[in-house]
């Protein structure tokens, strides 16, 4: 592969800003329009970008006159660096180099004042590919090996490949292949452990282009193919592959493959409008067509490619392309025309190839140079902190010891007795406050309490007055209802109780938790017989959705008293018709229990209050159960009991998730 056909690859890989679908033209022109009537800045420029990212396929020019709008609008230092980068994005597709590698300069210059890594890293891969498609090799390795520190600095491993696969075929190019393998090695190696992809794709199109200058064409073809199977989705990476492809059937001498790729490869250039890849894509057209006799058409290619080469000062490009007039006109029989090309490309060549492997040359002793020098001054300096640290401890450390043994005797018999005091009067005031709040709340708890048994006790005197009644002159049909309706209220009160005297041993601390390795899909079973029938009553579906290996060390009854509280709570507040499903995980050394309903669900006000005791909770359900909420708070000490929590996720009218955290099972627990 061309030395400057880096430039393709690069834009495929970095220029996230375009990467989106083709423009529409009406879009574009509603856009225009609005932009008319819009006077704030911020919003101006928001559609700025959105023309300029319709525009940047079908008139590139107009998309960076709307980026150079932006520039002259925005004020904020960081933006116009990024606008800078991406106006050099832009222009680097139009095929002006020099103008691109100044927009990347000025972007350097202000991420460097703003001390941005991950920046600095970008621009300086992107003024790398500019050099390298005009051919300075010696200037893009250059920046790749800065652009290489700064990423593998900070971590960015996505970016130490692609710079890679970038220096690799700057070796390639000079020859050098076993170091161009070692860095292809590299880039492959970091994209395969990080699922990377985008590097991955040109990892494997670097590695075809080793394969191809090696004359290995099946493992060129196998390599190429592999990155074109990476990149399907992405129209910009096929042009540059399908053209890879294109170049190895023409050396294979499979003219008709060749042509099939290569007039591919011009056609997804031109989707992108794409200048310089349409470029040396017909370039590659024009090797074909001379080698199968279509002399018109070898020159009609050549000669659109030599225009764009001449005009956007791409000597690398230039050189191909007179050797290959210097080839058409010898076949067409104009020898003498044949000879000036033939001369012309030699000493340009000669000219920039000298240049460039002296430039090399110098930059690589020196880079190696000042790599060893680093690694020296970095080793010394090493030695050197150690040494002073090493000294600096021995000093510190018994200067610490010799003043903290006379401080000790000085404080300790000063100190002992007031900071004995002083803590004693600060729990002494802790336990002060927590118990004046615990006596209020339980005051307001209490109250609550003795108005929830008031009013089921004073239903139950009036239907018991009615039926001792003398005049009673009730059907037989509406006392069995009044004895049903106190049959009912009884249940109620009754576990109201057995909540309030659960509650009541979990404060005084007289819980004792038999621990146990304890199923948690058979407590859930256990929990959906015991509801089941009150789920039917409402038309509910109860779905046991926990895994049957999912275990706890816990206390099997607190755990189904949780669950149970829970499962009815949820039963209560669903409409008829409804789903309630239980659910666990087992994350690190812990597992979460959850009851999901799609119930009623709940405000965040009442969220906020669900688990205080001092604020009544009771609600009707959606049958007019009522309650007192009392089971909740019991869950919550319950849970809390056995170093677990619990969290509530809930929105009105989209149902409630219950979900509560306990510490993982103990394999050597006894199993339940």
């Amino acid at each position: 592969m061309k030395p400057n056909r880096l430039i393709a690859v690069f834009c495929l890989t970095t220029i996230a800003f375009i990467s989106g679908s083709l423009p529409a033209i009406g879009q574009n022109d509603s856009l225009e329009l609005l932009l008319e009537h819009v006077a704030d800045n911020e919003e101006k420029i928001q559609l700025l970008y959105a023309l300029a990212r319709l525009d940047n396929y079908m008139n590139r020019e107009r998309a960076l006159g709307y980026l150079e709008q932006i520039r002259a609008l925005e004020g904020d230092d960081y933006k116009r660096a990024a606008l800078l980068d991406t106006l050099g994005l832009f222009t680097l597709q139009t095929g002006d180099y020099e103008k691109a590698l100044e927009y990347f300069e000025d972007s350097w210059i202000l991420f460097k004042q703003l001390e941005d890594s991950i920046w600095l890293g970008n621009i300086a891969n992107n003024m790398g590919v500019i050099y390298m498609g005009q051919g300075f090799r010696s200037e893009a390795m250059e920046h790749f090996r800065k652009a290489y520190d700064i990423r593998k600095g900070i971590g960015d491993m996505a970016g130490v490949a692609l710079v890679s696969c970038n220096i690799a075929l700057i070796y390639q190019s000079w020859d050098m292949y076993q170091e161009a393998l070692n860095w292809q090695l590299e880039a492959m190696n970091i994209s395969l452990m990080n699922n990377e992809e985008h590097p991955l794709s040109y990892a494997y199109s670097s590695f075809g282009d080793y394969y191809t200058n090696l004359q290995s064409y099946d493992s060129a073809l196998h390599y190429h193919k592999r990155a074109m199977e990476t990149s399907m989705d992405d129209v910009r990476s096929l042009a540059l592959i399908k053209e890879n492809i294109g170049d190895v059937f023409y050396r294979l001498g499979e003219m008709d493959s060749a042509l099939l790729y290569l007039k591919e490869a011009v056609f997804h250039a031109k989707r992108i409008n794409n200048p310089y890849r349409i470029a040396q894509a017909e370039h590659d057209l024009g090797k074909v067509y001379l080698a199968i006799g279509n002399i018109d058409s070898a020159r009609a290619n050549n000669s659109r490619s030599s225009r764009f080469a001449m005009e956007n000062n791409q000597p690398k490009l230039r050189v191909d392309n007179y050797f290959q007039k210097s080839a058409i006109e010898e076949k067409a029989g104009n020898i003498r025309k044949a000879l000036q090309y033939y001369q012309e490309a030699v000493a340009l060549k000669e000219d920039f190839d000298q240049t460039e492997f002296s430039k090399f040359t110098l930059m690589e002793r020196r880079y190696h140079m000042e790599r060893e020098n680093q690694e020296n001054a970095l080793l010394r300096q090493d030695l050197e902190i150690h040494e002073l640290t090493i000294r600096k401890q021995n000093i510190v450390k018994a200067i610490l010891i010799i003043g903290t043994i006379i401080i000790l005797f000085v404080l300790f018999f000063i100190s002992r007795s007031r900071l004995f005091i002083l803590r004693l009067n600060k729990q002494l005031q802790k336990s002060e406050d927590e118990l004046l709040k615990l006596n209020a709340d339980k005051d307001k708890f209490f109250s609550i309490i003795s108005h929830d048994l008031k009013s089921p006790f004073n239903g139950l005197l009036g239907i018991s007055e009615i039926l001792v009644s003398n005049d009673n002159k009730l059907s037989p049909k509406e006392e069995r209802k009044m004895i049903e309706v106190m049959r009912t209220t009884i249940l109620n009160v009754y576990k109201l109780l057995e909540d309030l005297l659960q509650w009541a041993r979990t404060q005084t601390g007289s819980v004792k938790l038999n621990l146990s390795l304890v199923n948690v899909y058979k407590v859930c079973e256990n929990v959906i017989d015991i509801l089941q029938t009150n789920a039917r009553q409402k038309e509910i579906s109860l779905y046991n959705k926990t895994r049957p290996d999912c275990s706890v060390e816990t206390d099997r009854e607190a755990l189904e008293t949780i669950v149970r509280n829970l499962v009815a709570n949820a039963i209560k507040f669903t409409n008829p018709g409804g789903k309630v499903s239980l659910k666990c995980n087992v994350i690190d050394r812990d597992l979460t229990v959850a009851i999901c309903d799609t119930g009623i669900g709940m405000d965040e006000e009442t969220l906020s209050n669900l688990f205080r005791i001092d604020i009544h909770q009771s609600k009707r359900g959606t049958k007019k159960e009522t309650g007192t909420g009392l089971g909740l708070i019991l869950c919550k000490e319950l849970i809390e009991s056995m170093g677990g929590s619990i969290q509530v996720e809930s929105k009105p009218g989209k149902g409630s998730t219950f979900r509560f955290t306990l510490p993982k099972s103990n394999p050597d627990s006894k199993n339940d």
